[in-house]
């Protein structure tokens, strides 16, 4: 079986005409850039919260509001822009500092692409919002273009190929998640990856076995694993059956050098994909044991299954084809494949063909996935590791992939069934471009209908106002506090600067959205958001609500919040329902239609010495001491366990009086700072950034551990007088990581490009 499958890099004219016709519907689709729109929901999020919801007129050109999907507004659109001006500014994007205190964002920002070579080289040129949609248009035109290939290497005709790959390429899945690249750009390199695969196998080359694991890598940095994960799955399975076949049909020709080299295949482009992606996964797995996001449940995963209804309703006319504004997402139209493509899926199942097997198999399991199949699930959460990571709707990306295939090959078994004379073969070319048009229009409508469309200007890309540039201006060594009004109804009120927003003017933000967090900075921060009370659960995808009435300003004085960002008229409570504006607790420095500003009194700066510590047994207890109003944060950090305390030759309480000391921050960079001391004592410098491991201090150029102080936060002891202390993050794992990605990402593209020489020197001989 694996004999006939053919493939030939020649070019023929219905290679360039079916290359053609992708391109020609990728570029309708993307035909509002030209006219200087661009795929994003930023504008329209600008409805939706302050400081722009009382600035911003309205304008039927932002198309979007109402969408059910923030993430690109809110997390990937600010991610962009900080890690443009890191590399613009000289510093690789390491460390965010404009998010929960600080966070570490090359381990935590899952999808963001900020290791994903073509996005980084995207930075150096081109503004946020166009890598975006560059990103997008190229990816998806590979998507299209890859699955061609992939279809023609697998026996299907011009014609079938072409309309699996449009199905491929602009399934409801992929479509509704357009305004995020990283589906795009997975959409992309799965099906490189089995072409590979399957050239390897075929031809015995290691060459195409590299290439494989070439493809594999680079969807690793892209960054969002779980379709990694699918697409890993579906390649182990399709590149181990071909390579058993294969090394079984030489072991029985005597051929044993040829069997051992097809069963070295897989080997080898795993570890071309483990090297290349080393930087994306190096640092995940050393943050995983220690983050606040568990595993889904089984009643969890099960529960966000899609109906049977919902998924047949949903292949004929998905309930977001009338427009998703205003309505929760639509996860039952991932599975729309236009009519076409379903119909002739249905056609693809009697071609009897390896290929079309395992489409078969991979679309059944698709569905049970996406449906919550109980006895599935629970098999799979058996049998794969990190699978109750997955969301069952993440089954229709392969879900699009199995039509795409069966279609394909539902086309070409009809087309050699019924093609006996020149004339038939003309009707059946035909009837085939009439299905392609058909199915095109279907998805490429779908497509447009439920994306969010913008202008491409400054003043619909979260443009600074007065509120902004008067929080640049205050925060000087505190932090801020987005604050949010709560009505007793319940009823939503718009909040201030969601997500990672504030990244975008370097506001160190005391709130953000991530799906992993380091678990003291999630704790800490949920105990706040719960008004001081110890937290005992933290949303998988945190994006905390600090509202007016229940504020524990004790506690955000102690970890350098001193100021509060509102809504205009908002008038703050504490926890016991006191007014601290009475009270003199905060003073309203700003007050606008964009928002209003609380200068809390009495916070602690970000860099400031202390002289005793007092040892915790355990972190929750540090939290507790933290969080007791007892406990005074200017005289004392907690440390956890007797042991570092005693190693640190601090006073304990009350056992030493008269200390005088004080910190400056002389230099703050995203992964360095330097911070000058003086005191009349020896001393421990508390900085009220978030702790991690990758922090390494230098006291005068002598290096010294920094230590988890005050349960989330940093401490380093300093010596008796006058000293320059050195905070630089290097994360090993990390860093260890990005050496073996650009290593080999060097040794690939030279590789690559001296073969792709000497071809071109062949061809012109």
């Amino acid at each position: 079986m694996l004999s006939k499958l053919k493939f030939r890099i020649k070019p023929r004219g219905e290679n360039v005409a079916a290359a053609a016709v992708i391109l020609t519907f990728t570029t309708i689709l993307f035909a509002p850039l030209a006219s200087g729109r661009t795929f994003s929901i930023v504008g329209a999020h600008m409805y939706g919260q302050y400081p722009w919801i009382a600035r911003v007129k309205d304008d039927p050109s932002i198309i979007g509001r109402g969408y059910p999907q923030t993430d690109q507004a809110e997390t990937f659109y600010p991610a962009s822009v900080f890690a443009t001006n890191a590399l613009r500014s000289g510093q690789f994007p390491m460390w965010l500092p404009y998010s929960f205190n600080g966070i570490p964002i090359t381990e935590v920002g899952i999808g963001t692409g900020l290791l994903y070579p073509p996005k980084l080289a995207a930075m150096t040129f081109l503004s946020p919002g166009r890598q975006h949609d560059l990103a997008l248009f190229l990816h998806l035109l590979m998507a299209g273009l890859g699955m061609y290939a992939l279809l023609r290497c697998w026996g299907a005709n011009a014609v079938g190929a072409v309309l699996g790959a449009l199905v491929w390429e602009l399934n409801g899945h992929n479509s509704f998640w357009l305004i995020l690249e990283h589906i795009a750009i997975a959409a992309a390199w799965f099906p490189l990856m089995l072409l590979a695969a399957t050239l390897a196998v075929r031809r015995s080359s290691f060459l195409w076995a590299v290439a494989c694991g070439a493809a594999l890598g680079m969807s690793v940095l892209n960054g969002l694993l779980h379709y990694v994960y699918l697409s890993a799955l579906v390649l182990a399975c399709w590149y181990s059956l071909i390579a058993l076949k294969a090394a079984a049909k030489e072991w029985r020709e005597k051929n044993l050098r040829t069997a051992l080299i097809c069963l070295s295949l897989p080997a080898l482009s795993a570890v071309v994909a483990i090297g290349l992606g080393a930087a994306s996964w190096a640092g995940l797995v050393d943050l995983l044991s220690h983050v606040h996001r568990q595993p889904l449940t089984i009643d969890q995963q099960l529960a966000q299954g899609t109906s049977f209804a919902e998924f047949a309703q949903a292949l004929i006319r998905p309930q977001s084809a009338s427009g998703p504004a205003g309505k929760e997402a639509d996860f039952a139209g991932f599975a729309f494949v236009g009519i076409p493509g379903l119909v002739l899926a249905i056609a693809g199942l009697f071609r009897r063909k390896l290929p079309t097997l395992v489409a078969s198999v991979v679309g059944v399991a698709s569905v049970g996935i996406a449906l919550g199949f109980e006895p599935l699930i629970r098999f799979l959460r058996f049998a794969l590791p990190y699978f109750g990571t997955l969301k069952p709707h993440a089954g229709f990306f392969l879900f699009g992939f199995a039509i795409a295939v069966l279609a394909s090959f539902g086309f070409t078994e009809f087309s050699e069934r019924f093609t006996g004379s020149t004339r038939a073969s003309r009707l059946w070319f035909a009837i085939g471009c009439l299905l392609i048009s058909v199915e095109a229009w279907e998805l490429l409508s779908f497509a447009r209908i439920i994306n969010p469309v913008q202008p491409e200007s400054p003043e619909w890309m979260f443009p600074e106002t007065p509120l902004i540039t008067r929080l640049r201006e205050l925060q000087g060594d505190y932090h801020i506090l987005p604050v949010r009004l709560r009505l007793e109804s319940g009823q939503w009120t718009p909040p201030v600067l969601t997500g990672k927003i504030a990244t975008d003017f370097d506001l160190r933000w005391s709130s953000g959205y991530e799906s992993l967090l380091p678990l003291p900075t999630a704790a800490f921060w949920r105990t706040v958001e719960q008004g001081g009370r110890l937290a005992a659960d933290v949303a998988p995808a945190f994006k905390p609500d600090f509202f007016h009435d229940r504020l524990p300003f004790a506690l955000l004085r102690k970890a350098s919040v001193g100021l509060l960002a509102t809504p205009p008229g908002v008038r703050l409570r504490d926890i016991n329902g006191r007014d601290p504006s009475a009270e003199g607790a905060v003073q309203l420095v700003y007050e606008g239609a964009d928002g209003w500003i609380y200068k809390l009194t009495g916070a602690l700066p970000r860099a400031f010495l202390v002289q005793e510590v007092i040892a915790a047994p355990d972190a929750p207890a540090a939290l507790g001491i933290l969080v007791d109003e007892t406990f005074d944060a200017s005289k004392s950090a907690i440390v956890i366990g007797e042991q570092t305390a005693l190693q640190t030759g601090l006073a304990t309480p009350t056992s030493q009086q008269g200390f005088e000391g004080g910190a400056h921050i002389a230099s703050d960079r995203l992964n360095e700072l330097v911070i000058e001391t003086a005191a009349n004592g020896n001393a421990m410098l508390v900085l009220n950034d978030s702790w991690d491991a990758g922090w390494t201090a230098y006291v005068d150029g002598a290096k010294q551990p920094v230590l988890r102080a005050n349960y989330a936060f940093r401490g380093v002891v300093v010596p008796e007088g006058e000293h320059t202390v050195v905070l630089s993050y290097r994360p090993r794992a990390f860093l260890i990581g990005l050496a073996f990605s650009t290593v080999s990402l060097c040794a690939l593209l030279i590789v690559f490009l001296v073969i792709g020489a000497r071809a071109l020197k062949a061809a012109g001989r």
